[in-house]
């Protein structure tokens, strides 16, 4: 019989942490996470760990995988996140075709001994408020970062204390309350609002070249689906967000020939590899555009 994941009220966290507060956003989870949750991470010796993905456009998380590298290296001591793993993940769900994309909505780990409350920041990215803070300061678009504790695990009884940190209390971990609903009552998405369309000192400028390869092509489209501003660069274009740019380069077949990239801050210009799909050559924006999103989270471990 597969483990009940009970949630903890924000009551009973009061009574562990008086100075708890509640947080401004809600975790959505669908039934189906939720019960994956208490079968992976509840039902597992503690200290294991997964990642929550949820649709592009929606707040929630309709998709759960287990770390089980991450987890095996833990062996009921410290969990880590496998970021090998973990990278590979973030921009294989960020590369499918609209409907089945997703981006990271957080992750979730188990403590011993039904101790609930995450541990303290101990050095950079150490610690889960450690690790919180330096996802939301490596992950440019995200508003806040869900990382639920799961306890009792192995009980049959595991029970999941839902924290979130947000952008604006960075180091601090509040209390989210947990709505479990099916994908279609998620509401919209959140993303950090204070994003910046320069790069370094300089201001891009209009790119108006007119294009002349095999096919229309909408690159402000691109820019506006990237939330980033354009403008031209020699022979390239630049998309240019939060003080980062990716340079994207188009040969004269495009789309039957992918785009070179680069990734540029502070006049470091770093290749990036992308994989690009000779089929299906309609809507060239929405799959230029996932490539402009995957450049820019690259980016931001990168530098």
């Amino acid at each position: 019989m597969k483990p009940k994941l009970q949630i903890v009220s924000f009551e009973e966290v009061q009574q562990c942490c008086r100075s708890v507060e509640l947080a401004p956003v809600t975790l959505y989870l669908t039934p189906e996470v939720l019960e994956a949750i208490g079968s992976t991470v509840g039902s597992k010796p503690p200290e294991t760990g997964a990642k929550l993905f949820g649709p592009s456009a929606l707040a929630g998380a309709d998709v759960l995988e287990f770390d089980v590298r991450g987890s095996a290296r833990a062996g009921q001591a410290v969990y880590t996140p496998d970021s090998e793993w973990g990278d590979k993940r973030l921009a294989y769900w960020l590369l499918r075709p609209d409907a089945d994309q997703r981006l990271w909505t957080g992750d979730v780990h188990s403590h011993p001994n039904g101790y609930g409350l995450p541990s303290s920041e101990v050095g950079e990215g150490l610690g889960d408020l450690g690790y919180a803070r330096a996802v939301l300061e490596a992950v440019e678009w995200m508003d806040h970062f869900f990382f639920p504790i799961i306890t009792g695990a192995l009980s049959g009884e595991p029970r999941l204390w839902p924290w979130v940190m947000t952008r604006d209390r960075l180091g601090e971990a509040q209390y989210a309350q947990v709505v479990v609903s099916d994908v279609s009552d998620f509401p919209p998405r959140q993303f950090r609002s204070s994003w910046s369309t320069a790069v370094g000192d300089q201001t891009p400028t209009p790119a108006v070249q007119e294009l002349t390869w095999t096919m229309q092509l909408d690159l402000e489209e691109v820019a506006e689906l990237s939330r980033s501003a354009l403008s031209r660069r020699d022979q390239s274009f630049l998309f240019a967000r939060a003080g980062t740019g990716v340079l994207v380069a188009l040969p004269e077949d495009f789309p039957r020939s992918g785009p070179k990239v680069e990734m540029v801050l502070a006049g470091r210009h770093v290749p990036l590899g992308v994989r690009w799909r000779r089929r299906h050559q309609t809507r060239a924006e929405i799959r230029l555009k996932r490539v402009v999103e995957y450049a820019f989270i690259c980016a931001s471990r990168e530098f």
